[in-house]
Order: structure tokens, then C-alpha cells, then sequence
């Protein structure tokens, strides 16, 4: 999720699709109207899962506090000092720019990941590169316990029926 790129999608009036490389961040969503309460749905740094103790949330709503605190006070007034000198002084706030856009896609999936709410334009997208696995060629079916190799295939490595 790049501002200076939403500012310029926003500037020729093109449709707006984020891609996520993991799971949407909290504070990312809230700028698109997606509920993320601190008291279930765990900031990254942390590393909780949604089975956090009274504690553990206490913690997470004041790491999410501080965040979204030290975001709004310092990094987005300097991006949009910067996409207005740039494209245009006119331009809406990052917040409005954000509100504009029509799909996420995010890298996780329920399955892996913490229970958290999403609306219809947030899309997990977690795991669909992934393919049955195929029979391993004879050259990775020696008895070797250790095969050097500069490519190996993962996923058939991964989906073959002796790795447990």
C-alpha cells in the first residue's frame, strides 16, 4: 500500500486495487471503514493470536494506540505534504483517498491466520498458488538424508506423501 501511488491513482480517476504481500495490518483497514477492535484482533508487532489474556489486550490496544498515534501525527502530514507538492495541492486527505478504494487483496487466510473481521472488499487470498503436488523426480527420491540444491520443488516436496 504505497499513499504517493493511491494520490496518483486518485488524481486520473482509476479504480484503486490494494495488494497485500501479508495479512492487511489493523491500521490499514481502518482507513477503509473495516472494524478491527483491539480486543480480539492482535497488532502484528505484538505476535498475540486472538487468544490474548486481559493483559495481553491491554497491551495490544495501547501498542495499537501508539501506532495509529505516531501515523497520524507524523507519517501521513509528511506523505501528503509530498503528493501535494508533486501532483497536486488540491488532493484529498490520505484517509479519503484511501475510502476510494474498491478492492484489497490480502496474502492470508482464515485457516492460518487470527480470527478478525473483514467486509466483502477485503479478499484473502492466502495459499491460491498453491497446486497438488506432483511425483518428485528419481534424483530428490535417493536415500540421502541431505540434497544440495540450487532450486528444489517446494510444493511437491512439501505434498509428498513421507513428509510429515
Amino acid at each position: 500500500m504505497n499513499e504517493c501511488a493511491a494520490a496518483w491513482a486518485y488524481t486520473f480517476n482509476t479504480s484503486m486495487i490494494f495488494i497485500s504481500p501479508l495479512s492487511v495490518p489493523s491500521a490499514v483497514t481502518s482507513h477503509y471503514g473495516n472494524p478491527s477492535p483491539p480486543s480480539f484482533v492482535p497488532n502484528i508487532i505484538t505476535g498475540y493470536t486472538h487468544r490474548m489474556t486481559f493483559y495481553e489486550r491491554m497491551i495490544n490496544l495501547l501498542v495499537e494506540g501508539f501506532l495509529r498515534y505516531i501515523v497520524d501525527l507524523f507519517y501521513t502530514p509528511y506523505i501528503q505534504s509530498i503528493y501535494r507538492e508533486k501532483l497536486n495541492p488540491n488532493l484529498p486527505s490520505v484517509g479519503d483517498i484511501y475510502k476510494s478504494t474498491s478492492l484489497i487483496l490480502s496474502n492470508s487466510h482464515f485457516s492460518v491466520s487470527s480470527v478478525r473481521p473483514f467486509l466483502p472488499d477485503i479478499i484473502e487470498v492466502g495459499g491460491m498458488h498453491c497446486r497438488p503436488a506432483q511425483p518428485l523426480p528419481k534424483v530428490y527420491n535417493q536415500s540421502n538424508n541431505v540434497k544440495l540444491s540450487k532450486w528444489l520443488p517446494q510444493q511437491d516436496l512439501l505434498g509428498h506423501p513421507k513428509i510429515k
